[in-house]
């Protein structure tokens, strides 16, 4: 994996780890162990380098990798609701915003295909129509991309 620094990110809660699995059973899934492992320590953070390119579209820029702790503004799930692709029983299967650009477009992990999720860019389509986009087969595959 790529050697990335992080900024600002919040005060890692010493349960979270336990949190996980009540989280993957409110969402019903199972969420990558590359992706747990750096959203447990840099949650909320920045990453640098922090530049990606979505097709042609290039220099997008993560703002923050969102938290997977219930009590922060940046809890994951809280994204997930307000751009509707929620439902209220559960997981949709669709995109899980996990971080977000400087345009307030998501990463999110894609489910579409079965239990191993690849990287996928997701607008809103609250602005303008939605949008996504794979760009990564793996967490860490992002990652690597970053420059």
């Amino acid at each position: 994996m790529k050697d990335i620094r992080w900024e600002n990110t919040e005060e890692k809660r010493e349960d979270l780890n336990d949190l996980l699995p009540c989280i993957e059973k409110m969402f019903r899934v199972t969420l990558p162990e590359d992706y747990t492992t750096c959203a447990t320590e840099n949650g909320g953070g920045s990453p640098v380098p922090c530049r990606f390119d979505v097709r042609d579209e290039t220099g997008k820029a993560i703002t923050k990798l969102l938290s997977l702790d219930p009590r922060s503004k940046d809890f994951f799930r809280r994204y997930f609701t307000a751009v509707g692709w929620h439902s209220p029983g559960g997981h949709s299967r669709g995109p899980c915003p996990i971080a977000q650009d400087t345009e307030g477009n998501y990463i999110c992990l894609d489910y579409r295909r079965g239990t191993h999720p690849r990287i996928l860019y997701a607008t809103p389509g609250i602005k303008r129509p939605r949008r996504r986009v794979v760009i990564a087969d793996s967490f860490t595959a992002f990652l690597d991309m970053l420059y």
